[in-house]
């Protein structure tokens, strides 16, 4: 007997996904016979580009429902089984020979197949996507829509570990999405309004959108008289609950929504973590937190439906118990331009870190929140009373990484007299003070010469990175036993540690040797003739007072002309130091007429590993900014510098590296 082969039929919905429609697409192409793209409205190229990979494109109006569009699209499917993906999403390459496998070996009682779905980095959870094309199976609920089964149906679902869905997009959705989001949820409560399962939704996009008061009332309404005793509902109203009370600051409620959440589903840990959060921060009771860190620790991450971070079953608690007990050793406070981002600062700063293992660590930082994601230490702001009380408690206060002493270049530049303050503050309480890898520019004021001179000599350690600051400290009054030189502090990293595995750390000029790049940006190396051309990496620095004269005449008359000539050789990439450097990318753009990819680092903690491996990828490097020619040379790039101050100078001289010229530079054999 021939047993007929099935049909797999996928179907996606989209609207203005011209950046992302090829790639859910594409994954779909090596085992669907039919794919449907149900189109809700888009005035981009979605459509133009579906129609290189699937010829049944249907139109729908768009009337503020999810589910609508997702059961007219099903409506199109003609084969036996179905799968379905956002159009941001998209299949595992690695597995997905495994979907056609699964399908034709699927027991007759089987109607369908939860897979893991993968967002936001850490976050996943099972979901319902593979299926039988079965008579009454649809789509519920007008946004966050699911696959509505009986508890029969669900029973004949089963679990394929090996399948993964990869959402691109951030789970932290952008404003306008959630604000659309709530406007689909009142519209739809207006027909319903006792739909407790479209309120539930409201107060969490409520909550994403910051109305944590309003999320908060709306949760208590629900927990406090129950539509249902369905356990997984309850479940996930006390979790968001206690998110909220947590975002209020009511601690002690916050605690008791979570302890009722995991009361439903001990087997998950998120309740736990948020809890031992909760002890931890607020409540300042680091003994209880290390006791529910300790627990999660214990719990094997489960197969579940609901969202699950995949960190909390094993790195986030271990991180928080190594945290609790960096509580017990000595505080070192360290000031600088941290939190800006400046990739200079953030390099000396992680150097800084790694000197001084034997401390806990508090940074002051110009924004708290981006250091922490950087460097996942702790972060005050400054001029605040937190830095205050974090000064206090410090038992060294490090004045640490930038040229930080200086009057130069600005209006009204308070730079020497604030750290200054710092220093008399800290020896003042009796706390050990450490000026360490700093820069000392120009200091014209005499006031500001003075104040130098008076605070500097209660430092019990001064390094500098150069000769020249140690000069000019000389010149100050700045004793001069006091005083070290040692190279920059970004000498002191191993970029070994940032480059990832051994394959990883293979030179390359492929696109996806480089983290990230603007979604505009093509690809960033380009086949020709079979070969893949050289990428060469570009960084250009707005000039700063006492930069060097010729420095945009160089760009203007010597690189621009460099990078028209040398298209056809060379693939290039403009690398930003700092947000400033961008309008360089621009400027490029218009002047070479070239769409030069812009770099842009990966966020949290992988920032100082995208600079690392982009640089990495690099060919050949030509950067003005200081610490990017020191980065490539570390890297042992072929490096030419386009010297903006006399700081790039020195680094030139320190280690002979070549400045830029026309026509290129070529690297001598080794």
């Amino acid at each position: 007997m021939i047993v007929p082969m099935l049909k797999i039929s996928a179907f996606i919905i989209a609207r203005n996904e011209q950046d992302n429609i090829a790639r859910a697409l594409k994954s779909l192409l090596s085992f669907c016979d039919e794919i449907i793209l149900v189109d809700t409205g888009s005035t981009d190229k979605t459509k133009e580009i579906a129609l290189n990979y699937t010829d049944k494109i249907f139109d729908f109006k768009w009337v503020d429902d999810f589910s609508a569009a997702r059961n007219f699209a099903l409506s199109k499917c003609t084969g036996d089984w179905i799968i379905y993906l956002d159009a941001d999403d998209e299949l595992d390459p690695e597995n997905q020979n495994l979907i056609q496998e699964t399908i034709l070996n699927s027991p007759p009682d089987v109607i369908g197949y939860y897979v893991n779905y993968r967002y936001s980095g850490e976050t996943e959870l099972l979901t319902a996507r593979i299926f039988r094309n079965l008579p009454g199976l649809h789509f519920a609920m007008p946004v966050h829509e699911y696959l509505e089964l009986t508890e029969e149906q669900k029973k004949a679902f089963r679990v394929v570990k090996n399948i993964t869905v990869i959402h691109h997009k951030d789970a932290r959705e952008n404003q306008n999405t959630i604000l659309r989001n709530i406007k689909i949820l009142q519209k739809s409560l207006k027909h319903q309004p006792e739909n407790h399962h479209l309120r539930f939704f409201l107060a969490r996009e409520k909550y994403n959108l910051g109305e944590f008061a309003e999320a908060r009332e709306i949760l208590s309404k629900l927990a406090n008289n129950p539509p249902v005793e369905d356990p997984s509902y309850l479940y996930l109203i006390f979790l968001h609950l206690g998110l909220c009370y947590q975002k209020i600051k009511d601690a002690q409620m916050a605690i008791k929504a979570f302890q009722k959440a995991e009361s439903y589903y001990p087997r998950l840990a998120e309740p736990l973590v948020y809890e031992a959060d909760t002890w931890l921060y607020q409540m300042n009771n680091p003994d209880k937190a290390a006791l529910l860190y300790k627990q999660v620790l214990a719990m094997p991450k489960p197969e579940t439906g609901f969202p699950v971070n995949a960190s909390f079953y094993y790195d986030y608690p271990k991180k928080q118990l190594q945290k609790i007990e960096k509580l017990k050793l000595p505080i070192a406070l360290v000031c600088g331009y941290y939190g800006l981002p400046n990739i200079g600062d953030e390099l000396m700063l992680a150097a800084i870190i790694k000197k001084y293992p034997q401390h806990r660590i508090i940074v002051a930082s110009y924004n708290p929140e981006i250091t922490r994601k950087i460097h996942d230490v702790e972060a005050v702001p400054h001029h605040h009373a937190w830095f205050d009380h974090a000064l206090t408690q410090a038992q060294l206060v490090i004045i640490g990484g930038g040229t930080l002493f200086h009057d130069q270049g600005l209006t009204q530049n308070d730079n020497v007299r604030y750290y200054c303050g710092i220093i008399n503050q800290a020896v003042t309480q009796h706390r050990d003070v450490v000026i360490y890898g700093v820069g000392v520019d120009k200091i014209g004021l005499k006031s500001n010469q003075q104040l130098i001179s008076e605070n500097f000599r209660h430092c019990s350690e001064i390094t500098v990175r150069d000769e020249l600051s140690k000069t000019r400290l000389l010149k100050y009054g700045v004793i001069s036993p006091q005083i070290r030189v040692a190279d920059d502090l970004a000498c002191q990293l191993k970029p070994s540690e940032y480059l990832g595995t051994p394959a990883e750390n293979a030179p390359g000029n492929s696109a996806e040797s480089v983290p990230e790049i603007s979604p505009q940006s093509p690809a960033l190396s380009v086949q020709s003739a079979g070969e893949v051309r050289p990428l060469i990496g570009i960084n250009l620095c707005p000039p700063v007072v006492g930069g060097a004269a010729d420095y945009q005449q160089k760009i203007e008359k010597e690189l621009v002309p460099f990078i028209i000539a040398s298209q056809k050789e060379y693939s290039f990439i403009f690398i930003p130091g700092t947000e400033k450097d961008l309008e360089f990318a621009s400027y490029l753009k218009e002047k070479t007429g070239l769409d030069i990819p812009v770099f842009s680092p990966e966020a949290g903690g992988s920032y100082l590993s995208s600079y690392f491996k982009v640089i990495n990828s690099c060919s050949r490097f030509i950067a003005a900014r200081f610490h990017l020619v020191l980065l490539a040379h570390l890297l042992q790039k072929p490096v030419e510098a386009l010297p903006y101050a006399e700081k790039t100078d020195s680094l030139i001289k320190k280690y002979q590296i070549p400045r830029f010229r026309f026509p290129p530079f070529v690297p001598p054999t080794p």
